[in-house]
């Protein structure tokens, strides 16, 4: 038997059944993918849309947003905290906006020197930048860490 003669499907059966089998697996897998495969443009259109839609009840919107530049709104000017105590910066923050009114407190940024193992008057300046102008926002929260009375 030579190399011609094993491929001459013609002569054998086993052979004719493997190829027709074949074909038949691959005719049903190119009807699947033409049939349920989902278009790419569709596809594309579905994750932009997701991608662009955000839940507004998360955050108040204030009614005079600003033509440029974002908000940036502590609760307080002044705090009073204890040696030891813990400074969480969100905690003071009431509003942190863009002019569009997208939520942006995780963008916020702190400067200073603050220390709350030491007795002492600190400033810590917060500071949001606009992703939309490239503004910047600013406002200082007066710190006062005092020892814990007794």
């Amino acid at each position: 038997m030579n190399f011609i003669d094993f491929f001459d499907y013609q002569n054998k059966p086993i052979m004719k059944s493997v190829l027709i089998i074949l074909t038949v697996v691959n005719a049903i897998v190119l009807a699947f993918l033409i049939f349920f495969a989902k278009q790419p443009e569709a596809a594309n259109a579905e994750a932009l849309a997701a991608a662009n839609t955000y839940e507004q009840e998360e955050y108040e919107i204030p009614d005079n947003l600003p033509d440029k530049g974002p908000i940036l709104e502590l609760t307080d000017e002044k705090v009073r905290l204890k040696v030891g105590d813990e400074f969480d910066y969100r905690k003071y923050i009431e509003n942190a906006l863009d002019r569009n009114g997208k939520d942006m407190t995780y963008h916020v940024r702190l400067s200073g020197d603050l220390n709350m193992k030491q007795d002492g008057r600190y400033t810590v300046t917060y500071s949001l930048k606009s992703e939309i102008d490239g503004e910047t926002a600013t406002k200082d929260l007066k710190v006062r860490v005092k020892e814990q009375e007794e």
